[in-house]
């Protein structure tokens, strides 16, 4: 018959140690259950003398533990930060927040550890919004209504009575406003002028753009030009396709003409443009005329004949006029073939124009 000697540690199993109580550890950060446990068991104690908090290994496998944490009684308060200025000090362990009816604000100890700060009703013209005056606002419980404005002491009848009568508050514009310095670099808007725009800062009197008191409308900086061409030898005959040439500017306002021969739309809008050329030297082999509006990379036909049937005694005038979408930057000119001969054929002269419609 065999006999067993009893353990030294009955409860080995059960990851403690014979030793008891546990030993006690002083660290400077909380234990990690799973890196913090091969050398502990269950009773060990772990304090971190950093934070001053404390932990109890309860349970251990062969991959973990499980520490307990124990959190600390009241304590004193060491300071209070408010969202401005320095931090506070308690004096004597004490804080005072202070407050009363009479400022609009209460604070009041409504259980041992909770202090309530309300706002008053601003029921009186010492408290809240009717603080502005009590003439013009009426506040019950916290909610502001604004008085009958019926008389000109109250409401937007405040302003200037000559400009506004008020009727339950209600303000109606008896006569036009001069708007002042305060929204203009200008004194006033002077009538004369009559357009007022926003240039991204403010409001501003038009200087090019008028309306005169019978509603007529004046703009002195609407795009506008007008240009002519001088003699142009040996342009075309060839089938080459000639840019005409317009180097006498008479009128070019807003500058959106080149001196040459293009116009470049400054904005997008709706523009009129017209064209009349002169030529000369036909023979009888040119049989093709076409004067287009080039406008981009796309040709518009305005007139297409046989030059030399069309022509009078070999000189041929021709017109045209077009109106166009275009967008800003697009551009605008007048392209000129005759085909099928020499290039022989003289631009003796001719007119372009083109101005913004709206």
């Amino acid at each position: 018959m065999s006999s067993q000697l009893p353990s030294r540690n009955p409860t080995a199993y059960l990851g403690t140690r014979s030793t008891n109580p546990g030993q006690v550890y002083f660290k400077t950060h909380d234990p990690v259950s799973t890196v913090d446990f091969r050398p502990y068991y269950p009773g060990d104690w772990w304090i971190n003398t950093a934070s001053n908090s404390v932990w109890n290994l309860v349970k251990k496998t062969t991959t973990s533990g499980t520490w307990v944490g124990f959190s600390g009684g009241s304590g004193d308060i060491e300071q209070i930060t408010p969202s401005t200025g320095a931090a506070i000090i308690p004096t004597g362990n004490n804080v005072n927040i202070l407050g009363d009816a009479a400022s609009g604000v209460d604070t009041t100890n409504t259980a041992s550890d909770t202090i309530t700060i309300s706002i008053d009703d601003a029921t009186t013209t010492s408290k809240g919004v009717s603080e502005y005056d009590a003439s013009l606002f009426t506040v019950t419980a916290g909610d502001v209504t604004i008085k009958d404005c019926s008389t000109t002491t109250k409401g937007v009848a405040e302003f200037d009575p000559t400009y506004f009568s008020v009727t339950a508050g209600v303000a109606t514009l008896n006569v036009p406003v001069a708007i002042t310095a305060g929204g203009t670099n200008a004194g006033s808007f002077s009538t004369s002028t009559g357009i007022v725009k926003y240039d991204g800062t403010r409001l501003v009197s038009s200087t090019t753009a008028t309306l005169d008191s019978s509603n007529r409308y004046v703009n002195t900086a609407q795009p506008i030009f007008t240009a002519l061409a001088p003699l142009q030898t040996n342009a075309t005959g060839d089938n080459t396709d000639y840019t005409v040439q317009f180097t006498t500017v008479t009128k070019n306002v807003g500058g959106a003409f080149d001196g040459t021969s293009t116009f470049t739309a400054p904005v997008t809008g709706n523009y009129s443009f017209n064209y009349v050329i002169t030529t000369n030297g036909y023979l009888a082999a040119n049989t093709a005329y076409n004067v287009a509006f080039k406008v981009n990379m796309t040709d518009v036909d305005m007139i297409f004949c046989n030059p030399f049937v069309c022509s009078s005694g070999g000189v041929l005038r021709t017109s045209g006029s077009q109106i166009f979408s275009l967008n800003a930057t697009d551009t605008v000119i007048v392209l000129l073939t005759v085909s099928n001969g020499t290039k022989v054929i003289n631009v003796t002269d001719g007119r372009f124009q083109g101005y913004l419609l709206f």
